[in-house]
């Protein structure tokens, strides 16, 4: 249990805190916690070394409107990742699931899926190198 809420409910147990002082307290913690959560963000950074010097691209999403698209639409597409099996690979250890055409399996998930990476968050999800014919191309996604 969080060292926070037994100091709670220990004043609670020996009468230095009223039951609904706690439960403010306790409602804040909560609070505070879901708003931390919502901090976290999905980053895809892709470095495309095709000999004429690094291209790079840098995508930092809020986690909040990622959960949202998928909701709204859902779909989260990984093309811009051209589909790569490896890149597919590491994203279905950590559940995220998607079918041959890069598309999310089970929506719901997938949202839970994204909550529990948040929660355990700063974490790597892909590190794939490929060749892609123009170039070497290195793909890194990572939640934080």
């Amino acid at each position: 249990m969080d060292t926070k809420i037994e100091k709670i409910l220990r004043l609670v147990q020996e009468g230095k805190m009223s039951a609904e002082e706690a439960d403010s307290l306790l409602g804040l913690l909560k609070m505070k916690d879901k708003n931390s959560r919502q901090g976290c963000n999905l980053r895809v950074r892709i470095i495309k070394d095709d000999g004429d010097g690094e291209k790079n691209v840098n995508l930092n999403l809020p986690m909040s409107f990622v959960k949202m698209m998928v909701k709204a639409t859902g779909k989260f597409s990984i093309d811009s990742m051209g589909k790569n099996n490896s890149v597919k690979e590491s994203l279905s250890n950590v559940g995220l699931k998607f079918d041959e055409n890069g598309k999310i399996e089970d929506v719901e998930s997938f949202l839970k899926g994204l909550d529990a990476l948040c929660e355990h968050s700063p974490i790597d999800i892909a590190n794939v190198q490929v060749s892609d014919g123009d170039g070497d191309v290195d793909i890194r996604i990572s939640i934080d």
